[in-house]
């Protein structure tokens, strides 16, 4: 692994460091290109085993990806009690 392998990234951003396209992706995982674009805007729907398909396409730990970002249509800060 390089230095930039070095930390968490998101799965579009690793798509870009590999310079796929979204047809790519779709191709390799053997999915429709509108089924891997809505798991690219929802990482947190991926199966454990399309996760590990992913980190063997980036050539990275799972660990590595990132599929929880977070998400603007959930406030955290609203379940702070007050």
């Amino acid at each position: 692994m390089n230095q930039v392998d070095l930390y968490p990234r998101t799965i579009r951003e690793w798509r870009a460091i590999h310079q796929l396209s979204k047809s790519d992706m779709a191709r390799r995982l053997k999915v429709t290109p509108s089924t891997y674009a809505n798991w690219e805007m929802n990482p947190e729907k991926i199966t454990i085993q399309r996760a590990i398909e992913l980190s063997e396409i980036f050539g990275c730990p799972v660990g590595k990806i990132i599929f929880f970002e977070k998400n603007r249509k959930f406030n955290l800060e609203s379940l702070q009690p007050t």
